[in-house]
């Protein structure tokens, strides 16, 4: 081997004081090494007449140009894959850098999400007979709280029956069994069975209904007839019924 790359040089240097530099050192020939705006870098790739010489030089414990000490001496090769680990390892740190820069949205996110949450406040009621309307498990449940919001359609294994206040839920269910007959608590003749959202799955409805009001008001600014969006799962019944009345899926959140 006998090309090196050689750093360290004066930027004001010339070739011709770098042949002369060169020259009692075994330098065959000189490759100066140029910016983007053409001005030298103070680096060469040199080639000597023999890979000793190459060696040589490279061995020697200090190296300088005048009182300059040559701060890097490597072979072409080696540079090569030094650099090529450089940029690797610039690649990994960028992949670092935004997976960081994800988790840190995803946890700012998820705390305004929780922020924003009414806790306590959804009673995931079974049991409700598929015909019955939304409006009447509305009124049913507005009996042992103020109801914000029902979701239930046909085809569904449970009605979401959203409180106004928080922990509202608990206290709705309590007051319903202890009205009911043996503590069994009938819509339609039908024994209902409830239990009030938490942890994660009452994250992940509340995300829902977040996305939903963000969706229904960036259709409304848009407007125009790409504005809507479509009724959803066919011809069957689905919404929601809030303090407004029965609605489609697309506005299943209350304001």
């Amino acid at each position: 081997m006998r090309q090196l790359y050689v750093k360290g040089f004066p930027v004001e240097m010339t070739l011709d004081d770098l042949i002369e530099f060169f020259e009692p050192h075994g330098g065959e020939s000189v490759m100066l090494r140029y910016d983007a705006k053409k001005n030298f870098k103070g680096s060469v790739f040199i080639l000597f007449k023999t890979p000793e010489q190459a060696k040589t030089f490279i061995d020697a414990p200090e190296m300088k140009y005048k009182d300059t000490v040559l701060t890097d001496r490597l072979y072409r090769n080696d540079y090569w894959e030094k650099k090529n680990s450089e940029k690797n390892s610039g690649k990994q740190d960028e992949v670092k850098r935004k997976e960081d820069q994800k988790k840190k949205r995803e946890q700012e996110e998820k705390e305004e999400l929780q922020s924003k949450i009414t806790r306590g406040s959804i009673l995931k009621v079974s049991g409700i007979e598929d015909k019955t309307e939304m409006v009447k498990i509305k009124e049913f449940f507005g009996k042992f709280g103020k109801v914000a919001w029902v979701d239930f359609g046909s085809g569904d294994k449970f009605a979401l029956v959203r409180y106004a206040t928080a922990n509202e839920a608990t206290t709705a269910w309590e007051k319903a069994q202890g009205e009911a007959e043996d503590g069994k608590v009938k819509l339609d003749d039908k024994e209902l069975s409830a239990t009030v959202l938490e942890g994660e799955e009452e994250e992940a409805h509340w995300k829902t209904v977040f996305e939903s009001i963000h969706s229904r008001f960036s259709n409304k600014r848009g407007g125009g007839k790409f504005g809507g969006r479509g009724r959803g799962r066919g011809n069957k019944r689905r919404g929601g019924y809030g303090r407004d009345g029965p609605s489609e899926k697309r506005s299943r959140a209350d304001d």
